[in-house]
């Protein structure tokens, strides 16, 4: 009975993330420790139904050639370099005043994705070398902050993608789905190689997380529209913020 509840939490949450890029870790790793699963059980299985959720959206979006490879691949590489030294700065700094920005800054974004209600006037395209640029200063901002508070990075990127860089909407969120694959598979296998996972009681539920996956892209190219993507950032930028206040008491 618990995997049947667990099979299905995780296909509708898959669903919902995947319209926005995002895997659904948010939600997968809080359920999973709230059902019994070990800590380290957990954040692995997490990142793999994360990572499977992103890659069955990734697959619809490059189908529809929403992916801008030319934004991820630099965005990708200096994330990587941007997380280890956040988290070894993590011991020579006031946390809580990097939690206390992050969340005001989060709370900026929200409104500013709400309120920002006409993108077609937004989105002009900027030059290459701007556009690589900015995601090399992006991507090791997300990477810097994931590092130093141990969070996921995946929820700033679609945001900022959309704010900085002026790409579409529906650009950002493939894009971000593109990322998210590769940051959640290389924190699986890292979790994996160690011996934190239990394929009995993951494997189960995978299949789930890919089918919502592909739910979920499917009604964001063919239903959502970019006002209404931009609203659904904006409530979970808030959340997330939310979830950073409370971790200052």
């Amino acid at each position: 009975m618990e995997i049947v509840l667990i099979a299905s939490i995780v296909l509708i949450v898959s669903a919902v993330f995947s319209m926005l890029g995002l895997g659904g870790g948010l939600v997968y790793f809080p359920l999973l420790f709230f059902l019994g699963f070990p800590v380290h059980i957990a954040i692995s299985t997490s990142l793999l139904l994360n990572g499977l959720t992103t890659l069955s959206a990734t697959l619809i979006y490059i189908k529809e050639k929403m992916v801008d490879i030319r934004v991820a691949i630099p965005l990708i590489i200096s994330s990587g370099i941007g997380a280890p030294i956040g988290a070894y700065v993590t011991a020579y700094v006031d946390v809580r005043i990097i939690l206390s920005s992050v969340a005001l800054l989060l709370i900026l974004g929200a409104f500013r994705m709400w309120f920002s209600m006409k993108p077609k006037e937004e989105f002009k395209e900027i030059n290459l070398f701007r556009k690589i640029f900015y995601s090399l200063i992006i991507g090791f901002s997300i990477g810097f902050i994931a590092g130093l508070l141990g969070i996921g990075g995946g929820i700033f990127i679609g945001p900022l993608l959309i704010l900085m860089l002026k790409l579409p909407v529906k650009v950002s969120v493939a894009t971000t789905a593109f990322i998210v694959v590769f940051s959640s598979f290389t924190g699986f296998l890292a979790h994996y190689s160690i011996g934190h996972f239990d394929p009995t009681s993951a494997l189960p539920v995978a299949l789930c997380a890919f089918i919502g996956g592909q739910i979920g892209s499917r009604i964001m190219v063919r239903k959502l529209s970019e006002v209404m993507i931009r609203r659904m950032f904006s409530i979970l930028l808030l959340v997330i913020a939310i979830k950073l206040i409370l971790k200052l008491k």
